[in-house]
């Protein structure tokens, strides 16, 4: 059997809806940024503010809507080549016990939600 044009037009605009539905999700950033360096809180604030720290030798970036690990003199610089940090994906620089993490606001979902 052979698909008609109006199956293609249904299958296409199913397709069409079921990847607008994962619009929401894309690109989702936090509101706040958060410092953490061998289990103290180094910084807390808003991933809008344009602030560098420097933490037991590593340089960490915040501001317009970015927060990462600029510079670490350990090893092997994994931490820097994470890039951002994002919801759910925090930037670790296990030699340098760092982390910086992005929480996002509490009316953003975490992920799929009913």
């Amino acid at each position: 059997m052979k698909p008609k044009a109006l199956d293609m037009v249904i299958a296409a605009a199913a397709a069409l809806l079921s990847l607008l539905c994962l619009i929401p999700l894309v690109g989702r950033q936090g509101d706040t940024v958060s410092v953490i360096c061998d289990g103290e809180l180094i910084y807390s604030g808003s991933i809008y503010e344009d602030i560098t720290l420097e933490v037991n030798g590593a340089t960490v970036e915040i501001g317009g809507g970015h927060a990462y690990v600029a510079y670490s003199d350990c090893a092997d610089g994994i931490c820097v080549d994470m890039g951002d940090a994002r919801p759910g994906r925090p930037v670790i620089c296990v030699p340098k016990r760092l982390v910086v993490s992005v929480e996002a606001g509490d009316d953003a979902p975490d992920g799929v939600t009913r």
